[in-house]
């Protein structure tokens, strides 16, 4: 009940959804051929240019940016390069296992940074929710088997990068949506994300093979299911919960991979890939079951930002 009187969750389940979706197509697309490397600079850059789009169509009033968040902006973007770079370093270092476990730490990060800047409540429930997301992400990941991980120094390093770099894009996300509207905060970071990305991976410089049939369809659709609304539905999620609850209750995003990729690629899955699955929405469900001290969080927070920003609004 408490997951359908805040929206929050649902928006954060459909970008876990979106997320998953994205990955099938992905390894669909490097069965094709095409680079980790080339993947993310495309992904960039066909996200940008749809919510380019979108602005030119629906015009500047929502991407509107007060001058207090563009530095602030300028500092998202290159977390969320952070964020998939590292990502697909781990991968390469170790295996899909370990850089899926690595990655889904986030959560354990954004709750200990809630609890020790005093800016969310670290409660039994949430201790207990974050507790049971990681264990579910580590059956999901390994099959309850610690010889399906694969640490490398590198591989470590990079996964913990990742997680770090998805916690940091978590929180500092929230705290620019009391100023900006979250589509201007998604197009904003995106676009100059990939401006950035440009200078690793010039465009002109890729040779993705578009004449492959399907390649095309396959990376519209990472770019626009996979990356704008996703990112935009998290966004949404973030305004309307704590971080920790948002990150949380994405992490149902390896459980859906797993499904997608069991029907579409024919790929197995295991009873404890469900248990572990099952955990994490039990995790979902326990937070979403503490929306009394969510709504007072969502509270303290409100009047902190019009003590802060007297002209955000209501």
């Amino acid at each position: 009940m408490g997951m359908m009187n805040n929206p929050g969750y649902v928006y954060a389940l459909a970008a876990a959804a979106l997320w998953a979706g994205a990955g099938t197509s992905a390894k669909l697309l490097f069965n094709l051929g095409l680079q980790p490397v080339e993947l993310v600079a495309l992904r960039l850059w066909i996200s940008a240019g749809v919510l380019l789009m979108v602005l030119a169509v629906t015009g500047r009033r929502r991407f509107a940016v007060d001058r207090s968040s563009v530095r602030a902006l300028f500092i998202l973007a290159p977390i969320n390069i952070g964020m998939q770079f590292t990502y697909f370093t781990a991968l390469s270092y170790t295996n899909v296992a370990t850089a899926i476990f690595l990655q889904y730490l986030a959560p354990v990060l954004v709750a200990l940074w809630g609890a020790l800047t005093g800016e969310e409540s670290f409660t039994r429930r949430t201790f207990v929710a974050v507790s049971l997301t990681t264990l579910g992400i580590f059956l999901l990941a390994t099959g309850g088997s610690l010889r399906h991980l694969d640490v490398s120094r590198a591989g470590l390093i990079s996964g913990l990068a990742s997680a770090g770099f998805f916690a940091a894009h978590t929180v500092y996300s929230r705290k620019k949506l009391a100023s900006a509207h979250p589509l201007a905060v998604l197009t904003c970071v995106l676009v100059m994300a990939a401006l950035l990305w440009s200078f690793y991976r010039p465009l002109w410089r890729l040779d993705p093979g578009w004449a492959v049939p399907g390649f095309a369809l396959l990376m519209a659709a990472i770019g626009i299911f996979g990356t704008v609304l996703p990112f935009w539905f998290f966004l949404r999620s973030l305004g309307l919960l704590p971080a920790t609850h948002t990150i949380t209750t994405s992490t149902a995003e390896p459980l859906l991979g797993m499904v997608f990729a069991y029907l579409l690629l024919g790929e197995t899955m295991q009873p404890v890939h469900l248990g572990g699955g099952l955990l994490i929405l039990l995790a979902t469900g326990i937070l979403a079951g503490g929306k009394g001290a969510a709504r007072r969080q969502q509270g303290r927070e409100r009047r902190t930002v019009r003590a802060d920003h007297p002209a955000a609004g209501p």
